[in-house]
């Protein structure tokens, strides 16, 4: 479920959104939000995630799409350096002076079956709603930062062909899947586990004995042959 989400123009104000009928005590009020909702993402102005594949597919579950989206700080920081890591905890800790604030995802309630709503009159709501809005503000500062860099190291293009481009075809094969054979994909599985069990019988032939555990090879007994 989608209990907020928070939008950001600039990188000193965000505004958070509820979506649960605990916050605003009648349905109808949800739909006119989602409505809200919308139609701000269909705007024309340019959309900017982090990580917005996990984001657009959630929200295209609410029969949300974002018009225009252009960037994503996740991927434009692939694009200048693939090697490193890209959480936005910390892309903010090296690219941005915003403390840390990942301590509030805590807050987050636990995800029942029973689809429990949240307290909203509870602090640790707040501060749900709070590090929600700094996700957004910080996702915002930050691609100014890495647009700069794509352009001055030459790599504006290249991000828009193996990024930007490809944005929308991920979702929709995210949303679709990819087709399959059921009974050949099993057949292949089976096929697969007569291979290994094969290749462990020679295993054991050649070592004198049985190198294996529960789910692979035994590091210990392994060593111990070595």
């Amino acid at each position: 479920r989608i209990v907020c989400l928070a939008l950001s123009q600039d990188p000193s104000f965000s505004l958070t959104i509820p979506t649960t009928v605990s916050y605003w005590r009648d349905q109808e009020i949800v739909d006119q939000v989602w409505d809200l909702v919308r139609a701000l993402c269909a705007t024309s102005c340019p959309k900017v995630f982090h990580n917005g594949l996990f984001d657009t597919w959630w929200l295209a579950r609410h029969g949300v799409t974002a018009a225009n989206w252009q960037w994503d700080t996740l991927a434009a920081h692939h694009a200048l350096d693939a090697a490193d890591a890209h959480a936005l905890a910390y892309l903010a800790s090296i690219d941005s002076r915003q403390p840390f604030w990942k301590f509030m995802k805590d807050a987050k309630e636990s995800d029942d079956d029973e689809g429990a709503e949240f307290d909203s009159a509870s602090d640790a709501v707040t501060a749900y709603y709070t590090y929600n809005g700094l996700d957004a503000a910080v996702t915002r500062e930050l691609i100014d930062v890495y647009e700069a860099r794509l352009k001055a190291a030459n790599l504006l293009d290249f991000y828009g062909r193996h990024y930007r481009d490809m944005f929308m075809p991920l979702l929709a094969l995210m949303q679709h899947g990819v087709r399959m054979d059921e009974l050949r994909r099993r057949d292949g599985h089976v096929q697969l586990v007569l291979a290994c069990k094969e290749l462990r019988d020679q295993l054991t032939t050649m070592a004198g004995t049985s190198l294996h555990a529960a789910k692979g090879e035994s590091p210990k007994k392994v060593a111990a042959f070595l």
